[in-house]
């Protein structure tokens, strides 16, 4: 199948989730995710039983939406597709044993008007370019993502650390979304594997990002406050 939104799972789910609950909002807003994307690449089996049915306007959904297993939270400033920005917060990691991870707590993608303004590093077993132009990177690695970054490293070890991030304040209003989350425990590898020094920043004592997006300017910022073991080490963020 192809990729993104048309890809025929997301296009089966989506038609299978309209013909199941025709009568509610969850059904109905799929019919209109439906009716937006397209159904080409839909598999016969579901189009040759859909009967059709009714849709919601996705408009009615709010702008944001906070996923708390993962900590990942999704804002935009509008349902209107050609006009969009649309930003997704990675406040955590996914869950530690989960079988696969990435390097990269408090990463962050925005798309605006139909394009990438920062991407989030997708990928599986690739390399890219490295930290300052220097050799590749593994793009498993947390120089791959948009992540802050302490003595020249960013987290070591997604797959065994001393924890996730902890999100410790969120708020949405109409003008502003905002969350603040506290990854110094994914830079760390004390309690998982301690004998293992080496899967650990060494240099952070203290990693705390904040994210804010102002809807009316259509403006995000991201102030991240670092605390390392010797002061005159370098910091700064990958974009």
């Amino acid at each position: 199948g192809t990729s993104g939104p048309a890809n025929n799972y997301w296009c089966d789910f989506m038609n299978a989730s309209a013909q199941e609950y025709p009568t509610i909002a969850i059904g109905q807003l799929a019919r209109s995710w439906a009716a937006l994307v397209g159904t080409s690449t839909c598999g016969p089996t579901w189009l040759s039983v859909d009967p059709g049915g009714a849709s919601t306007a996705l408009s009615t959904l709010p702008l944001e939406y906070y996923a708390a297993g993962p900590k990942y939270l999704y804002a935009r400033n509008t349902w209107t597709a050609a006009s969009a920005t649309s930003q997704m917060w990675q406040l955590g990691l996914e869950s530690l044993g989960a079988g696969h991870a990435h390097y990269d707590a408090g990463t962050f993608q925005i798309w605006r008007k139909g394009a990438w303004t920062t991407k989030e590093t997708t990928c599986y077993a690739e390399s890219i370019a490295g930290f300052n132009d220097t050799g590749t990177v593994d793009c498993l690695n947390g120089l791959a993502h948009n992540v802050p970054v302490v003595g020249g490293s960013a987290m070591v070890s997604a797959g065994c650390t001393d924890g996730r991030g902890i999100v410790g304040r969120m708020e949405t209003q109409s003008g502003y979304v905002f969350a603040t989350s506290d990854l110094t425990k994914a830079y760390q590898n004390n309690v998982c594997d301690g004998s293992q020094p080496t899967r650990e920043n060494a240099n952070v004592v203290s990693v705390v990002r904040e994210l804010y997006y102002f809807r009316g300017l259509d403006v995000t910022v991201v102030l991240d406050r670092m605390q390392n073991t010797i002061s005159t080490t370098p910091t700064t963020f990958i974009s």
